[in-house]
């Protein structure tokens, strides 16, 4: 495919050290396959989807605006936000947070895969820190500063 623009979401199923600690892990592991399934199910073919590590999840979206993965994100977390997990036992409801990046690899001279998903975490970051259960987009005009 060309790829003029591609995006990256970032994904981070809400509090789920709690819900492991209450639950347990064979409900957190029911959780996250049933999480991945759901995702998968609602993007295109050619997207990939992956496991980045414990409860952190991202989309590879090729050829995508920065708008069109905005749209794809909120879509994405309406749909968990909306889902009832159900097992043999329980009943779930889970939300998650979404950190959106998005480069071109052909025009940017600076565009690199671990800057977007550096600036894919930077918008995660944000979106956990205003609430969670929400979609930000990375913003080149914030400034970062360590203390």
């Amino acid at each position: 495919r060309n790829e003029t623009e591609i995006s990256l979401l970032l994904i981070d199923i809400d509090f789920f050290k709690k819900f492991n600690d209450t639950y347990g892990h064979q409900v957190g592991d029911f959780i996250l396959m049933e999480f991945s399934a759901t995702l998968k199910q609602e993007i295109r073919k050619y997207d990939t989807l992956a496991r980045y590590g414990g409860e952190e999840f991202t989309v590879i979206l090729p050829d995508t605006s920065e708008e069109d993965a905005l749209t794809v994100a909120e879509k994405l977390r309406k749909t968990v936000d909306d889902k009832v997990f159900k097992d043999n036992r329980e009943d779930y409801h889970i939300t998650a947070s979404f950190g959106v990046s998005t480069g071109r690899p052909v025009t940017d001279d600076n565009f690199s895969k671990s800057n977007l998903i550096n600036q894919a975490d930077a918008a995660l970051y944000d979106a956990k820190e205003a609430g969670r259960n929400r979609v930000s987009l990375f913003s080149p005009k914030k400034k970062w500063y360590k203390f």
